[in-house]
């Protein structure tokens, strides 16, 4: 194997990774974001769904935008979208926010 493939292994076994540990961190942390946002069993719902329903809405039509578009730059894109709503997930604005960002997470996972 080349180091270049090696690379190619090592980013998508990282991003795979990333998408089932993100799946389930959020449940780690439920008892801070109910204190953060007073909220109830519902917001958390939707929380904890969020992410789900966002990669499940679009994962394929992503794969179709893989084959257009080119697997690389598809790839690219949905980390950059995961990356950008992980920061806006860290940043306790409100719930709505919160879970729009979670959201927005799993559509960069379906990439």
């Amino acid at each position: 194997m080349t180091p270049r493939q090696r690379l190619t292994v090592l980013a998508t076994g990282l991003g795979i990774f990333m998408v089932f540990v993100d799946v389930n961190i959020v449940n780690v942390a439920l008892p801070s974001i109910q204190k953060v946002f007073h909220t109830g069993e519902q917001g958390l719902q939707w929380a904890v769904a969020g992410y789900s329903l966002g990669m499940a809405a679009v994962l394929m039509s992503c794969a179709l935008l893989g084959d257009r578009y080119g697997r690389r730059r598809s790839f690219v894109f949905g980390v950059t979208l995961f990356v950008v709503s992980s920061i806006v997930c860290v940043l306790p604005v409100s719930l709505a926010v919160f879970t729009v960002a979670r959201v927005i997470q799993g559509l960069g996972a379906a990439f």
